[in-house]
């Protein structure tokens, strides 16, 4: 619970903090981000994220999922599925910037958890029956593809 205050709290200082405490609690919650863990930390930034709706906070938050999914690596396979969700919808946002976040994560995100997994989390929205959705998911694969190179995903497509 004392790490879960603490990632709260710095969370609260990259959102809200001036420019000296945001660079401070990033800083912090990068170094830190694989004694705190995944699950701790992606339960919290990714419900922020979804309720945020100013494109500023929304940037930071986006810079925090970046620098920890680097840190943590392959710890994060267990949460694809969930930044996925979270991060899908920015792929088709009016905002370019927006647009260009979402491909940035989900780039990492491919790097960081591997092909296999990636592969296991966007089949089924490959296959959802509604348009939308299976839109989504193709513009993901293709961030994907480009992030890992096609001669990683040949091996998949043939099978």
């Amino acid at each position: 619970e004392q790490k879960e205050r603490k990632i709260l709290a710095m969370l609260l200082k990259i959102k809200d903090g001036n420019p000296q405490m945001r660079k401070s609690a990033l800083r912090q919650i990068t170094i830190n981000a694989r004694e705190f863990g995944a699950g701790p930390l992606f339960n919290h930034i990714l419900p922020l994220l979804m309720a945020t709706s100013d494109p500023q906070q929304r940037h930071l938050l986006v810079k925090v999922i970046d620098r920890i999914l680097y840190k943590l690596d392959d710890l994060v396979r267990p949460f694809v599925k969930k930044i996925l969700v979270v991060i899908l919808p920015m792929l088709i946002d009016e905002d370019y910037y927006a647009r260009v976040e979402g491909r940035e994560i989900i780039s990492n995100l491919a790097k960081a958890a591997g092909l296999p997994t990636m592969i296991t989390n966007m089949r089924a929205d490959l296959d959802h029956k509604d348009e939308f959705v299976r839109n989504t998911a193709a513009r993901a694969f293709a961030v994907v593809a480009s992030a890992l190179g096609i001669g990683a995903l040949l091996p998949f497509l043939k099978a």
